[in-house]
């Protein structure tokens, strides 16, 4: 009888060590999120809000790629309502030190050269408290101050296609490794983009290529690991051989009230990676 309890102790164990793990693995992401759909985008913690229409906006977004190309931009915008098609002038925005004012069209960084860009984001943005503020006609229309987490970097994706600069992305078990930031409590975004194309087809396809677009989001939640191994779900429906691309992210935001206004600031740091699924 012992034999026969020990023998079924060896068995059943693993087993329910395997089931607890994979519970722990769950619980670490958000439901996948169709935002085409209109899905609960609130499921995405505080990123939710990046995907929602607010009266004023400041924001600071940097991409990297794995071909080492960056698009890093800082701007604004106001609306007199949510629903107008067009910009107003709702006062000047600050990040730090650095104004965005209205030219009567759009909202325009004035103290910082395109050039310089980069640099400025890295030195005193990313890993930082930042500063944000609003002001019109010589009123403070709000002051906060928000950490911004430092500069993603991903790693361990895979391999590169030869002579191209896409990775091949395994639907089944896609992982990759980022540098942890110890002050993010926001863990990560992740957004996949389909847009019907696929690695073998050539011109005369694309007139054919797939009318139904994918754009889904996921939340990972903040772990003790700096490996992510992403669901499934979110790859479901997405042929062999499409070209997806995926952003991996990582930021901070806040919703300012004034009067009946809301103003959400936001910064994110986040690498594109451009892959073909298998």
């Amino acid at each position: 009888m012992k034999k026969y309890i020990k023998l079924l102790l060896v068995l059943v164990l693993p087993l329910f060590t395997l089931s607890c793990h994979k519970e722990e693995d769950d619980s670490r992401y958000s439901e996948i999120v169709n935002i085409i759909n209109n899905d609960d985008i609130n499921e995405l913690g505080i990123y939710s809000n990046h995907f929602k229409k607010f009266q004023g906006n400041v924001n600071v977004r940097a991409t990297s790629t794995f071909s080492n190309n960056a698009s890093n931009r800082i701007n604004a915008w106001y609306l007199a309502d949510k629903n107008a098609k067009s910009l107003s002038n709702g006062g000047d925005y600050f990040i730090n030190e650095i104004s965005i004012k209205f030219d009567e069209k759009n909202y325009v960084p004035t103290d910082l050269a395109k050039k310089d860009m980069d640099q400025y984001l890295e030195n005193f943005i990313f890993g930082k408290d930042v500063y944000f503020s609003n002001k019109r006609n010589g009123q403070d229309i709000f002051q906060e101050s928000l950490y911004i987490p430092e500069s993603i970097k991903i790693s361990g994706i895979g391999n590169k296609i030869p002579k191209t600069n896409l990775i091949r992305i395994n639907k089944e078990s896609f992982s990759f490794k980022y540098n942890k930031d110890s002050k993010n409590d926001n863990g990560l975004l992740v957004l996949l983009s389909f847009k019907g194309e696929s690695y073998n087809m050539d011109l005369g396809d694309f007139g054919s290529a797939a009318s139904e677009r994918v754009f889904r989001a996921v939340h990972v939640k903040n772990s003790d690991k700096n490996e992510v191994e992403l669901p499934r779900e979110l790859f479901e429906g997405i042929p062999t051989d499409a070209i997806v691309t995926l952003y991996i992210g990582r930021g901070n935001g806040k919703v300012v009230k004034y009067n009946n206004e809301e103003h959400y600031v936001r910064a994110l740091t986040q690498q594109q990676i451009v892959g073909v699924i298998n």
